[in-house]
This record gives structure tokens, C-alpha cells and sequence, in this order.
């Protein structure tokens, strides 16, 4: 199920709060980040309840939101365990070299 979230509360630099809801649940996530000289922290909380007269189905469904928290918690550690690409040192508008290979930081390819 599709949910669209919007901001509820922002620490820049250090944490974001992110609502949102549909006819049968409403989700409050919240995202952190601690760094230190080592690098840097994100830690990632969901909480998923059901709306209305479902909420009496929330126990049962719990194993569910823990699994999609999951899911959620895996995808972020892929995007920021991802290498940024290779950023051009080239002005806007300026045309790209044609051939060659793009090199990223540590001269992996």
C-alpha cells in the first residue's frame, strides 16, 4: 500500500520525523543520525498502528509491520552503504566527454 509521508518535526543534521496515513493505518517514523570521528549512525523507527475499529487486529499484524519495517531499514542501510557516484568537475551545460569510463573515488570504475 502506497503511503505518502510529509515532515512532522526536523532537527537539521540530526533527525526527521515523518507522518502518514490512509483509511486503515497511520505510520510515525523517525530517523536519526549520530556521527562521530568513526563516521556516522542513522537509526530507523517505525510505528504502524491500524486506525478505528482494526486497531483490535494491531497484535496480530505486528509480525507484518515488523517484517516491512524491515524491508524499510534494509533499503535505507543499501542507500547509504552505496559509493555516491563520480561527481563531474564540468560546468552545467557543458557537454560530456564521448567514451572513456567514469572513474569514482578510489579508482574503481
Amino acid at each position: 500500500m502506497p503511503l505518502t509521508y510529509e515532515a512532522l518535526g526536523l532537527v537539521p543534521g540530526r533527525e526527521i520525523l515523518l507522518g502518514a496515513a490512509s483509511g486503515l493505518l497511520r505510520s510515525i517514523d523517525r530517523i536519526e543520525v549520530t556521527g562521530s570521528a568513526d563516521g556516522s549512525t542513522v537509526s530507523y523507527d517505525a510505528e504502524v498502528r491500524l486506525r478505528g475499529p482494526l486497531r483490535i487486529l494491531d497484535p496480530l499484524l505486528r509480525p507484518g509491520f515488523r517484517a516491512m519495517a524491515g524491508r524499510a531499514a534494509a533499503g535505507l542501510t543499501r542507500a547509504l552503504s552505496a559509493r555516491p557516484p563520480h561527481r563531474s568537475t564540468a560546468r552545467p551545460g557543458t557537454p560530456a566527454p564521448s567514451g572513456g569510463t567514469a572513474r569514482r573515488p578510489g579508482g574503481t570504475p
